[in-house]
């Protein structure tokens, strides 16, 4: 997999938290998700919502999130906070 820039990357992230959040029943065509979007906070995402979407993220980019090095919580804060660590563990 070619590795993607940072803008690239956030995008794709942004991308896949609207489709789920679009997909949920906490839809809201009010709100737009971006780059500093509070995940549960502003979108409502649940527990079980949050390990999907970091299924879906480990799958869009080859990668696996450490539950036992990284906190999750402030990882999946928002679409900039998820960047930051699947850039990290791209090694960009």
């Amino acid at each position: 997999m070619n590795r993607l820039g940072r803008e690239e990357t956030e995008n794709k992230i942004i991308e896949i938290v609207t489709e789920m959040f679009r997909n949920s029943a906490l839809y809201n065509k009010d709100l737009t998700v971006n780059a500093e979007t509070q995940i549960q906070d502003e979108l409502g995402f649940d527990s079980i919502m949050l390990i999907v979407l970091q299924i879906d993220i480990e799958d869009a980019f080859h990668i696996r999130f450490d539950p036992v090095e990284e906190d999750l919580q402030q990882v999946f804060l928002t679409a900039r906070t998820l960047t930051d660590s699947v850039q990290n563990h791209m090694g960009v």
